[in-house]
């Protein structure tokens, strides 16, 4: 993908345009920079780009993704940064960080097939435009904290587009493709309508073919010569260790198949964490209040805090005040993919008793006659 490639004017459509209006865009670029018609030198070239702002744009999760954050494509741990023009928001919670876990297919050992090995995003002649690219397929996954915090394995269903076995996913029962009778194999259709300043004629996309110029020999009726069938999904996945609410997973050619053994879009499992016990999470930090003793906050001493790894004495300083923040390094979760571990930071609530016996008055009556003098 070009990353500096502005796909709303490679369509010249607005940010805020419909898929109808995208797909309307589409259908005028492509049919004016189509390489069979148009002969200039970079015609290819505006073709393939207009080709690849239309992927992202007509599916609803790329669009968002580039949208937010100027691009659809993040590497392995890199946190997806806002661009300029959409914004992302600053809340941490809201803020998401795609983690790529690899090709699916090596991931999995195989399990689906060759499907995920061709070139990504197939670009060139008219048969290989006739390989779409599928949708991307996106999960939800409930996690315990120490799950996502140890990392390990889980198994995850789900369904998706694929091959179909009794075509191979050609559309055609022979495995073949014939030259569509209703275009003549120019994967266009030309039509005319008439108005007062008289008639206009104008090309798009066959409908029978889908402006790729060949239908199937023999076509199969079981996948109605999309070359693909839904099918459900049982796969076992490693959650990396220091994983968090919201963090996704991306395993490229997870989605579905496209059509006519077309590249599979990818899966994206996005992680539904609890946090620690009663801690705020905010990746490997976690934060919480914590009542101390006024006793304890003059005089200073050790108390009990719980952990992810289990209960940990600490120390109070003396005189700390109320809303002052204990930093306990080391103790918090885990970082992404790291042996090292984020801090607790405890604010704290000095706890005053609103009820106290005669004898406690009398000794806080005492001290602030001390503290008079």
């Amino acid at each position: 993908m070009s990353k500096q490639l502005d796909y709303y004017k490679t369509l010249n459509v607005s940010k805020d345009a419909s898929d109808a209006d995208i797909k309307r865009a589409y259908r005028k670029l492509a049919a004016k920079y189509h390489p069979d018609r148009n002969k200039a030198a970079d015609a290819e070239q505006q073709f393939n780009q207009v080709g690849e702002a239309y992927e992202v744009l007509s599916n609803s999760q790329k669009r968002k993704m580039y949208d937010t954050y100027g691009t659809t494509n993040f590497q392995q741990g890199q946190q997806a940064q806002p661009s300029q023009s959409g914004g992302a928001p600053q809340d941490w919670e809201n803020f998401q960080t795609v983690f790529d876990m690899g090709n699916f297919s090596d991931a999995f050992g195989g399990i689906f097939g060759n499907l995920f090995d061709q070139d990504p995003r197939m670009r060139g002649n008219r048969s290989q435009r006739s390989q779409e690219v599928g949708e991307d397929r996106e999960v939800t996954v409930d996690l315990s904290f120490e799950t996502a915090n140890d990392g390990g394995d889980i198994t995850i269903e789900y369904e998706r587009y694929n091959s179909c076995s009794d075509c191979k996913g050609s559309g055609s029962l022979t495995g073949k493709m014939v030259t569509c009778q209703q275009c003549g194999g120019s994967g266009m259709q030309r039509q005319t309508s008439n108005s007062l300043f008289g008639a206009f004629v104008y090309q798009s996309p066959c409908q029978v073919c889908g402006g790729v110029g060949k239908v199937p020999e023999n076509p199969c009726n079981r996948c109605k010569t999309t070359g693909r069938i839904p099918e459900g999904a049982n796969i076992t996945v490693k959650v990396p260790r220091g994983s968090y609410k919201g963090l996704t997973l991306r395993f490229s050619g997870g989605g579905n198949v496209g059509r006519h053994n077309g590249t599979a879009g990818d899966l994206f499992i996005v992680l539904n964490v609890p946090s620690f016990k009663k801690y705020e999470q905010r990746k490997e930090n976690l934060y919480s209040k914590i009542n101390i003793p006024v006793t304890k906050a003059v005089l200073g001493g050790k108390i009990v805090i719980e952990t992810p790894y289990g209960q940990e004495k600490i120390e109070v300083p003396s005189g700390i005040k109320h809303g002052e923040t204990l930093r306990i390094k080391g103790m918090g979760a885990y970082k992404l993919n790291a042996d090292a571990k984020g801090d607790i930071y405890l604010t704290v609530d000095i706890d005053i008793p609103k009820k106290i016996s005669r004898e406690e008055r009398n000794l806080w009556e005492a001290l602030g006659q001390l503290s008079d003098n």
